[in-house]
């Protein structure tokens, strides 16, 4: 599946919605693409119109703020445009696939356009909500005016701020990666500088920022709070080659591109980072499934917390896309519009770039379904 325009060169805030068990008839027919074009055509515009008409009657019900006034910036509100999202692709089986990605919600006004997008699930249950997620740009009062209309309409509940845990940060960061090398044939020296050049413009230099916590103790760097880390191109493409030697089995170069990471890290650096399960600075253990230590003669019964690791991956940026673990994504056009200059292909950025969305989507339904079944025990 490849990313359609839309998701690209935006700063995204994204939230989680949380798992229901409720019908929604108006939703699942557009997303899953159940109605005629025309007949959704005509429901979506009839949707435009509603939202539209909702958020003109919150701006003359709220009262104004002479001091913080966002009319000023925006402009009076023209019209609210919604529309379904379908993967690009020339594929013709996989364009006529049974549902779209999602709803887009453009609200335009005089001066600027707030974009966002209701991410549909991966698969579908008729008798629960099909969004999973919520992709915005727009400002605080925006989106909440327009997670009341949603619950207005389709009774779709209040969505939450989505924490990105911080080893999923690599682990995305290594799929965009190793994707791109799928499309590499047996190394020669052609196709070595291909592979350097398309490593330039479609990842060129990577940056990670790395977050100290207090258990790295005061005495070490007391004032330091991040660091930043930067890993040229070059670089990257050596630690692929290791990576691709001692990887055959395929899907296998994901993980063992973060071991050689996180293993030439430290011997720059003298850190351990938590990229893969190694420990990290301190001799804390920390992985995906962490839950903590327990000290020498602690009572068992007494369940503790787990420790926030020394350090941690709080955000990556690189030519193509830019992650953190506050729930922020942005994904670049550029490597897409030089594919044809450089030779690579440009559906294989596409395919990396859905891959990082459909990570994140996973992790929104997830959190969901946690969210769920906290309120239900």
């Amino acid at each position: 599946m490849a990313l359609p325009d839309i998701f690209l060169n935006t700063s995204w805030s994204v939230q989680y919605i949380p798992g229901v068990r409720k019908r929604m008839h108006t939703l699942h027919s557009l997303v899953e693409a159940s109605e005629e074009q025309a007949v959704a055509a005509r429901q979506l515009k009839a949707l435009s119109e509603d939202c539209c008409r909702y958020l003109q009657t919150l701006g003359r019900l709220e009262p104004r703020d002479e001091l913080n006034d966002e009319s000023e910036k925006t402009g009076q509100l023209r019209e609210c445009v919604i529309t379904q999202v379908w993967p690009q692709s020339t594929s013709a089986s996989t364009v006529s696939q049974r549902h779209c990605l999602g709803l887009s919600i453009e609200v335009r006004y005089q001066k600027t356009t707030y974009q966002v997008i209701l991410m549909a699930r991966r698969s579908f249950d008729e008798n629960e909500c099909p969004l999973t997620a919520i992709l915005y740009k727009a400002s605080q009062s925006t989106v909440k005016h327009i997670k009341n209309w949603l619950d207005f309409k389709f009774g779709l509940p209040s969505a939450w701020p989505l924490q990105l845990p911080s080893e999923m940060l690599p682990r995305m960061c290594s799929s965009y990666i190793t994707l791109l090398t799928e499309s590499w044939t047996a190394a020669t020296d052609y196709t070595d500088a291909w592979r350097q050049a398309t490593l330039k413009q479609a990842i060129g230099k990577l940056k990670l920022t790395i977050a100290f916590s207090s258990a790295t103790g005061t005495e070490i760097a007391p004032k330091l709070k991040t660091l930043d880390l930067d890993l040229p191109s070059e670089s990257t493409n050596l630690l692929l080659e290791r990576a691709s030697q001692r990887s055959h089995a395929r899907g296998a170069v994901q993980d063992t591109f973060l071991d050689e990471l996180a293993r030439a890290i430290h011997e720059k650096t003298g850190l351990r980072l938590p990229l893969t399960g190694a420990p990290s600075l301190g001799g804390n253990q920390v992985n995906k499934n962490a839950t903590g230590t327990r000290e020498a003669g602690q009572d068992s019964q007494n369940s503790t917390p787990p420790a926030e690791p020394p350090l941690k991956v709080t955000k990556i940026t690189c030519a193509a896309f830019a992650i953190s673990v506050d729930g922020k994504l942005k994904l670049a056009s550029k490597p897409i519009e030089n594919a044809d200059v450089v030779g690579y292909q440009e559906d294989v950025v596409r395919q990396a770039y859905w891959q990082l969305i459909d990570i994140v989507r996973e992790e929104a339904e997830r959190r969901g379904k946690e969210h769920d079944d906290q309120r239900s025990s």
